[in-house]
């Protein structure tokens, strides 16, 4: 007769503690930055709406003293809605360096424990990585990931050792160029 084997169940394992504090950090990150530009949106929008009023409410009233009253009015909404739609089209979305430059291109073996984002002497852009990678080669893939990326400079390694569970804890320095940070008009 034949034995049936139950299988045994698999173990999920649970996503790691750091895991989740990285992730609430990188969404409220863009959770803050989607508020700000949806309020910048609002504002110019109100502005340009009450830019349209005043002028209307000119074109009714010409040559009174309201009217150079209200021309001053409309001149000062006419420089803030110039002020923020500045503001708007320089607005740069910090989550830029991590979606496409961490999310998109870390290696699936490797996990990353801190991340510095900092400028050298000369105002090059510059990521201070550390983390843990399972072997060497893992490791060297990352960096060469890294190196691939056109607008990544050039990456240091600082250096690795072996932990107790036999990971390698590694530091990287990612020299970006200063283009890659500047608003895209």
């Amino acid at each position: 007769m034949v034995e049936i084997i139950p299988k045994k169940k698999r173990e999920r394992e649970e996503p790691s503690y750091l895991n989740n504090i990285l992730f609430f950090v990188f969404l409220s990150i863009f959770i803050i930055s989607l508020s700000l530009f949806l309020i910048f949106k609002v504002q110019t929008g109100r502005y340009q709406k009450e830019t349209e009023d005043l002028s209307a409410q000119l074109q009714l009233q010409k040559g009174s003293k309201e009217f150079r009253q209200l021309e001053k009015k409309m001149l000062t909404y006419r420089d803030k809605f110039k002020n923020i739609s500045k503001i708007l089209a320089l607005y740069y979305q910090p989550s830029k360096i991590f979606n496409e430059l961490l999310n998109k291109t870390i290696h699936p073996k490797i996990v990353l424990k801190s991340f510095v984002f900092t400028e050298t002497d000369n105002g090059e852009p510059k990521i201070e990585i550390s983390g843990y990678a399972p072997d060497k080669e893992s490791l060297a893939q990352q960096i060469k990931i890294y190196e691939s990326i056109p607008e990544v400079q050039r990456v240091d390694f600082k250096g690795a050792k072996v932990e107790k569970e036999g990971n390698l804890k590694f530091t990287l320095s990612i020299f970006l160029s200063s283009e890659y940070l500047t608003p895209q008009q």
